[in-house]
């Protein structure tokens, strides 16, 4: 769980409002051109953002800039290079997106019940994380490349303010490697093929 309210923000915006709207009310004859031209803008910035936030598909945002090999755990995996890769773990700019590696035996498959194993120990991990649920899913959102072998679990968390949060689970193995990736599932249904494509980069 994360505290995701800024108490001080809300009261900064709430004495900043009725500052400002005391300053700009019509009331004041002197300042309404002042009050138009500063509401004419506010509205043009909210339309423009507004049109860029429809444009702009959550794929591209994902991907947005240039892209770089970044090694985790002795394994490469090509991803922005906004991205940060620690020892072993790869994670976006804003850790909503968390990619694990590790090795297995080189070049020997892990089995079935391996992969189970390695599956039951990320969901174990996951409640380390403060998620609190775990499912089997009948959809599966993010396609593995051919030779890979994947499970696809929903995680559940509940925030600070009770609201449950969805995410993606899917653990992966090939060649004897194994790969956990957490996303969150709006992400995951926005842009499937890019976190598909994150897969197949893994060499």
């Amino acid at each position: 769980c994360y505290p995701i309210t800024d108490q001080w923000a809300h009261g900064g915006g709430l004495i900043s409002g009725a500052l400002l709207g005391a300053l700009l009310s019509p009331q004041r004859r002197r300042l309404e051109p002042v009050a138009r031209v500063i509401a004419g803008a506010f509205a043009v910035a909210v339309l423009a953002a507004a049109v860029m936030i429809v444009r702009t598909p959550v794929a591209e945002s994902l991907g947005r800039g240039p892209v770089v090999d970044h090694i985790v755990n002795g394994i490469t995996v090509r991803a922005p290079t906004s991205w940060s890769a620690g020892t072993s773990v790869l994670t976006d700019l804003d850790e909503l997106v968390v990619l694990a590696l590790r090795h297995g035996t080189e070049g020997q498959q892990a089995s079935p019940a391996e992969l189970e194993q390695a599956t039951a120990a990320e969901v174990d991990h996951a409640r380390d994380l403060g998620f609190s649920e775990s499912h089997p899913v009948t959809e599966r959102l993010i396609a593995t490349p051919a030779g890979w072998r994947a499970s696809e679990l929903q995680l559940v968390a509940t925030d600070a303010l009770d609201s449950r949060q969805y995410f993606r689970l899917v653990v992966a193995e090939h060649d004897g490697d194994i790969a956990a990736l957490y996303v969150p599932e709006s992400l995951a249904r926005a842009a499937p093929e890019f976190f598909a494509q994150l897969f197949r980069s893994i060499r």
